[in-house]
Formats: C-alpha cells, sequence, structure tokens
C-alpha cells in the first residue's frame, strides 16, 4: 500500500490537521478494511477481534445493523480504489472521516 506524503511525516506518524482535508492514512487502512469486513459479515459488534479496536457495545452493533438495514444496501468489501476518495481532517478531539466528492473524480 503507497504512502501519502502530505498524510504522514517522515517517522510514520499520522500528521493532525484540523484545516485541511488529506487522504485516509495509510497506517489506518488495515484496520478500516478490517471493520468494513467485519461489517460485510454482519459482526456489528467486532466480535471476532480486530487487533488494536474495542469490541462495540451491544447497542452501537445493533444500532449499525438497524441503520445498514433502514438504507436497504447490501455491504460489499471495501474496494481498493476507495481509498481515491476518501479523506479524513482532525477535529478537536476526534477525527472525521468519509468520502470527498472532489478526491477521486475521472475526467
Amino acid at each position: 500500500m503507497p504512502t501519502h506524503p502530505q498524510d504522514e511525516d517522515m517517522t510514520g506518524q499520522v500528521i493532525k490537521d484540523s484545516e485541511r482535508e488529506g487522504p485516509i492514512p495509510s497506517a489506518w487502512r488495515p484496520i478500516l478494511k478490517s471493520i468494513v469486513d467485519a461489517f460485510v459479515r454482519q459482526d456489528y459488534g467486532l466480535l471476532t477481534g480486530i487487533p488494536g479496536v474495542a469490541p462495540l457495545p451491544e447497542q452501537t452493533a445493533r444500532q449499525i445493523r438497524e441503520y445498514i438495514e433502514e438504507y436497504g444496501a447490501t455491504l460489499i468489501p471495501l474496494p481498493e480504489e476507495s481509498w481515491a476518495s476518501s479523506v479524513c481532517i482532525r477535529m478537536k478531539d476526534h477525527w472525521d472521516a468519509g468520502r470527498s466528492l472532489d478526491r477521486g473524480r475521472r475526467s
């Protein structure tokens, strides 16, 4: 997985920039992919275990399941090309991550 110079410094540490969105750091991608894979398997509580990620409380897992069911879509494993349009930004005490409508567009 390529490293993006704008999301990590030379030591591999994630840069906390609250002014600009940046790509999802390469260090986070395997963990996020594992979380999506668990949700695809309907393990909304992450009970099968992901290194470095705590299982979710039953109420949170139930909410995630309900949101997905209400939305009506079928989850699939995260395609590698997802990273081209995924972004994050540091907020005061947490990170927001999502999809940018500007990144990854084709001309």
